[in-house]
């Protein structure tokens, strides 16, 4: 027989057989589990340090509170005869720690066992159930957090039967010469296994379960409220960083929550795991309800409570301290991805006039030094030379080199790729606009499809606030109404016969707004005023770009507003500015849907809304032919030309630095323009992509865990959903 024949299996087997993973998708598995495994090594580190500190502040409460629960009545007159007794019985240190070694050596994998829970937690919740704007609802944290207690009660169950065992025994008085009835932690356990062997040693589990299940749910929950609290927002409306003092007070707040639904229920599991023989939980709680009432299910509260707040506070306090120490340790990030590096590809931009960066040097060099692998491609449009990339670690290859390099590597850019209709293997990071039903946006989408590569679009990359972790929008915002100003002046100071000129990328900001005041002046010495400006959207990073640079060039009317989807309204207030005062007034409010008129009284009108949701237009061409118009330039820094809900319906193209403005056809009213460049940033590349990749930094240094990073895990979540949508 030749051996180059082979039988093969009929057409109806063989195509309901399951398809073989590539050996590319087969290393790319491996590395993220071997990734995800390595991560996870600092979880447990950090988590054991936060369970010591824990140990250390709260111990002697916790003692106080055991043996208030498992005393007789009568036998200690509250929480400081306890410790009065025991500081004179046992000594300050031997006495208040007694039993201390058990929880010591249990709390390193509790502790990773319970935060593993409730990361686990989190995925399933997430999977099972409509997450609003990449947040959990309390709701959904109370689930997860539930779920943490389910395999934490495996090693926790055992080691508070032998830790309370082991604090009750000082309660008894010893005969001279008499030994305690146990030696340590190990004794307890081989005695208690002799005795009843591993139902014994795992007395008390349900009720430990039943403690920990509704515990962890106020726990988690608790902490999670408080801290979105205290997070301070950065100047640009970003959740800032959290201080130790803030994690201390929200850690301390999650410890009391934690006790104050479950301190009966941790009354009845000591009493089960301190008592002889082979009680019940029935019986135990019968017994302490015929020898105390409600009363006698509280013991110890007072302690327990005073123990919640430094011990819980202790614990993030430890487990921030680790993460920080880990941090700074030289090569532990290096160590963490030395088994299997992430390698990012950093894409040269090929749109003309686009400068910008997605990774600047500073920023290649800190991903070099947690261990990533950066390649940055020789970029010719962008305004960070190549050599300022030498000495940053990163290497340097040719341009386009990113089509033929291993599939694991992920690609970073910016901008859309090169129409082309080549299939597309690689994990990209970049912006696509191709989710909200743009123009040729299943064209986009299909190339990934076909090459089973992935996107992870920038645009939707969300904090747990929902908003989002790093974009460009303050530097659009101010370069489009730079551009909007001049646009106005050039207007006022040339014949119709002159369209505005083209444009180029600035060294820095103070020459842009030099020239803007410039503009700004001669348009003002043509119409004998300062132009008025309507800024849609103020509020949020774009508009606030937008606002700063009219402040900048001397503008003196500038009429703000706050977009509100929900009731599809625009909230007006006019700023007022002069040379030496800055002072808000006249609010006023529309209570209807646009067209809006306040567009068509303004000079100058700067759209900066995000589009999310379908909205009634801002402005119509109807609206606009008008002989009393006083609107000459709109820019649409949003740049949602081909949307079908595009709010300003005008214009139909974009424009560009070359030709930055077009011509609106209306039937009445003096000449109007629109700029629609949807590049506005690379007005400013470099301070644009220097607060850009700044802002993206941490989410970027997850990139090599990103199955088990939240933000990547939305963004691909994302990516398959819309290639769901993909027509058949």
């Amino acid at each position: 027989m030749s051996s180059s024949s082979s039988p093969s299996l009929p057409p109806v087997i063989a195509d309901n057989l399951p398809s073989l993973p590539s050996p590319s998708e087969v290393k790319e598995e491996v590395a993220v589990a071997t990734k995800k495994s390595l991560s996870s090594l600092r979880d447990f580190a950090a988590g054991g340090v936060g369970g010591i500190f824990a140990v250390l502040v709260g111990h002697p409460f916790d003692l106080v509170k055991v043996r208030l629960q498992t005393a007789e009545k009568g036998v200690y007159t509250g929480a400081m005869d306890v410790v009065r007794r025991t500081v004179t019985r046992e000594g300050m240190v031997k006495g208040l720690y007694a039993g201390v070694s058990a929880p010591l050596v249990g709390v390193t994998p509790m502790f990773a066992v319970s935060f593993w829970g409730y990361g686990v937690g989190k995925q399933l919740v997430e999977s099972n159930s409509t997450v609003v704007n990449g947040q959990l609802s309390v709701a959904q944290i109370s689930t997860a957090g539930f779920f943490s207690a389910i395999p934490q009660t495996l090693i926790t169950a055992p080691f508070e039967r032998v830790k309370v065992l082991l604090q009750i025994q000082g309660q008894k008085e010893l005969k001279p010469g008499e030994k305690p009835r146990y030696a340590g932690g190990t004794d307890v356990v081989k005695q208690l296994y002799k005795e009843g062997g591993i139902k014994s040693v795992y007395r008390g589990s349900l009720m430990t379960l039943a403690r920990d299940g509704p515990g962890s749910a106020a726990y988690f929950a608790t902490y999670e409220v408080i801290k979105r609290r205290l997070t301070p927002a950065n100047p640009d409306g970003t959740p800032g960083k959290l201080s130790l003092p803030a994690v201390m007070a929200a850690g301390g707040a999650a410890g009391v929550a934690m006790w104050i639904p479950v301190f009966p229920v941790d009354t009845v599991k000591s009493r089960l795991q301190s008592a002889e023989g082979n009680p019940t939980i029935g019986g135990t709680v019968r017994m302490l309800y015929r020898n105390g009432g409600l009363k006698a299910f509280f013991p110890g509260m007072g302690p327990a409570m005073a123990r919640a707040v430094p011990a819980n506070a202790a614990t993030f306090l430890g487990v921030e301290l680790a993460h920080n120490a880990m941090t700074k340790i030289s090569g532990f990030y290096k160590y963490t991805y030395i088994m299997s590096p992430t390698t990012l590809h950093v894409r040269a931009e090929t749109k003309p006039l686009e400068h910008r960066t997605a990774i600047t040097p500073t920023i290649a060099k800190k991903l070099v030094d947690a261990g990533y692998v950066v390649n940055v491609e020789k970029a010719p449009l962008s305004i960070f030379p190549d050599s300022e990339y030498e000495g940053t670690g990163a290497s340097l290859v040719p341009t386009g080199s990113w089509v033929n390099v291993p599939s694991d590597h992920l690609i970073v850019g910016l901008k859309e790729l090169p129409e082309e209709d080549f299939a597309l293997k690689h994990t990209h990071v970049q912006f696509a606009h191709c989710y909200k039903g743009q123009a040729g946006w299943d064209k986009v989408l299909g190339r990934f499809h076909r090459g089973d590569g992935t996107l992870l679009d920038l645009e939707f990359l969300e904090d747990e606030h929902g908003r989002r972790v790093a974009a460009f929008g303050y530097h659009a915002g101010f370069a489009g109404a730079a551009l909007a100003l001049e646009a106005w002046a050039w207007q006022l100071t040339h014949p119709a016969s002159e369209p505005f000129p083209s444009v180029s990328s600035y060294e820095n900001e103070d020459l842009l707004i030099a020239d803007v005041r410039k503009a700004v002046e001669q348009g003002r010495a043509k119409a004998g005023h300062l132009p008025s400006v309507l800024v849609i959207g103020a509020l949020g990073r774009c508009g606030r770009g937008a606002v700063d640079l009219c402040v900048r060039a001397g503008v003196e009317d500038i009429i703000v507003s706050r977009a509100d989807d929900k009731h599809l309204s625009i909230r007006l207030q006019r700023r007022s500015l002069t040379s030496s005062t800055q002072k808000w007034d006249l609010p006023e409010t529309s209570a209807k849907p646009g067209p809006y008129p306040e567009i068509t009284s303004s000079s100058v009108f700067v759209n900066c809304i995000y589009l999310s949701a379908a909205i009634p237009p801002f402005c119509s061409p109807a609206s606009l032919s008008t002989p009393s118009r006083e609107l000459r330039v709109v820019c649409d820094v949003s740049c949602d030309t081909t949307n079908p809900h595009n709010p300003i319906p005008i214009y139909d193209i974009n424009t560009t630095f070359e030709k930055p403005t077009v011509p609106v056809k209306l039937d009445e009213g003096g000449p109007l323009e629109v700029i629609s460049i949807d590049h506005l940033p690379s007005l400013l590349p470099r301070e644009a992509s220097e607060a850009f990749s700044a802002a993206l930094l941490p989410s970027l240094l997850g990139l090599g865990d990103r199955g088990s990073v939240r933000v990547w895990q939305q963004a691909e979540k994302l990516f398959r959903e819309k290639v769901g949508t993909l027509p058949k």
